[in-house]
């Protein structure tokens, strides 16, 4: 296998124009698109591009800080609503808030081209960052394939994605031809890809602390869904465990909603790469939603892992019952975590 690295550099190399002005779009849903972004900002500024980054939410949050002198730009986006299971529920109720990311997202992209034409646009999934007047549309994503288990609503939703991203000049797929860590979701369309390598902000060969005892629980994702698990965590392990537990909340500083933690508990909204890799080295078990950039991120720890995916997210309920499968990997559903959660730990 390559380098950490090697498949992005030589993507970037390959496709972005040596005198570009790269303009991303990162789709603030969660933190997975802000975070596993951070390795082609760093892929790019060692390349020595100008890079304007267009996103919102936490994910402003997370990237202000980790670059503090790149051209970060909060647009202010409204959070997206996931109540329910269904994906087409979720697709209806969302679409006012999608016209307002396009509208937005126009707008800045217009912006930014009005006094040159050396702009590269970069979308992570970010709906409606594109321009026929860019150099070049390149669209980031591993759902080439959408999941869910109605064939047909899989079948219609990798269809609606592919009227997306087709009319990108390349889709750049964030996995490992050789690891294919997102299974059937990331296998290669007919035209215009190239796979980018497993994402990470981290590296996680060497484990510090391989027999130890504590607990991380990494929190992610769209609200109602983000809150519920907190709150079910809390009342399932709150007085029942005692050993020492981290929660990365996964929201913007001073963000809260009034929870109350037991007094044992270290707890942080967020936490910077330096702070986070060293929470994940020091882990025994980490327990965390089955999003695709967690995965990539914790792709080499020897820590036990207890996924629960985001109810209504099929994406999710595969790729943990396919990464439970190996012996160190554990899937439990949220509804179920009062009954099977002090079992495994």
């Amino acid at each position: 296998m390559m380098s950490r690295n090697q498949l992005l550099e030589d993507a970037i190399a390959r496709d972005v124009p040596s005198d570009a002005h790269v303009l991303i779009g990162i789709l603030p849903w969660g933190l997975g698109h802000a975070t596993r972004c951070v390795p082609i900002i760093e892929a790019l500024q060692k390349k020595q591009f100008l890079i304007t980054i267009f996103t919102g939410r936490e994910s402003y949050v997370l990237l202000k800080e980790r670059f503090p002198t790149t051209k970060i730009v909060n647009a202010y986006l409204p959070p997206v609503c996931l109540k329910g299971n269904s994906i087409t529920l979720h697709l209806l109720r969302n679409l006012p808030i999608l016209l307002i990311y396009w509208i937005k997202s126009q707008i800045f992209i217009r912006k930014e081209m009005k006094y040159s034409g050396k702009q590269v646009l970069i979308s992570d999934n970010f709906p409606g960052f594109y321009s026929s007047k860019a150099r070049l549309n390149i669209y980031i994503t591993h759902q080439i394939r959408i999941i869910n288990r109605n064939l047909r609503v899989s079948g219609l939703f990798s269809w609606l994605h592919q009227q997306i991203w087709k009319k990108y000049d390349l889709c750049w797929i964030p996995d490992d031809p050789k690891i294919r860590l997102a299974g059937k979701m990331s296998a290669p369309p007919s035209i215009k890809y190239r796979y980018i390598g497993l994402l990470s902000r981290f590296n996680l060969q060497k484990i510090d602390n391989p027999e130890s005892k504590q607990i991380l629980i990494l929190l992610s994702g769209p609200e109602p869904h983000r809150t519920n698990l907190e709150t079910q965590l809390i009342k399932s392990m709150g007085k029942l465990y005692p050993k020492d537990v981290t929660v990365v909340r996964g929201i913007a500083e001073n963000a809260g909603n009034g929870m109350t933690f037991p007094d044992h508990w270290k707890v942080f909204d967020l936490l910077q790469e330096i702070q986070l890799e060293k929470e994940i080295r020091n882990a025994g078990t980490i327990i965390t939603r089955c999003g695709y950039t967690t995965l990539m991120e914790l792709y080499q720890t020897d820590a036990r892992i207890i996924f629960i995916p985001t109810p209504g997210q099929s994406e999710q309920n595969y790729l943990a019952s396919t990464i439970a499968k190996n012996d160190n990997s554990f899937l439990i559903l949220q509804a179920k975590i009062e009954s099977d959660l002090m079992n495994l730990l």
